[in-house]
C-alpha cells in the first residue's frame, strides 16, 4: 500500500465507526489489512482517534474472525 492508500484506508475506518455495530466488522478488517501491510499500531490508534489498548483490541478481534474463531 502506498501513502495514498493507506490515508483513504483510515479515513474509510473512520466512517465506518460512525455508521453503525455492523459496520464494526468492516473497519476491523480495515485496520488489520492496514497494519499488516506496515502501519504501526501506534500510528494507526492516533489517526483513528482511539486508544492504544482499544485499537490492540480490535486488532485481537479481527485475527479471530479472519481466522474463523469468532
Amino acid at each position: 500500500m502506498d501513502k495514498a492508500d493507506v490515508d483513504e484506508g483510515f479515513v474509510e475506518v473512520r466512517y465506518l465507526l460512525r455508521q453503525s455495530a455492523s459496520d464494526a466488522r468492516m473497519a476491523r478488517a480495515q485496520l488489520l489489512a492496514l497494519t499488516d501491510a506496515g502501519v504501526t499500531q501506534r500510528d494507526a490508534a492516533a489517526r483513528v482517534g482511539v486508544p492504544f489498548g482499544t485499537l490492540t483490541s480490535w486488532l485481537r478481534v479481527a485475527r479471530q474472525e479472519r481466522d474463523g474463531l469468532r
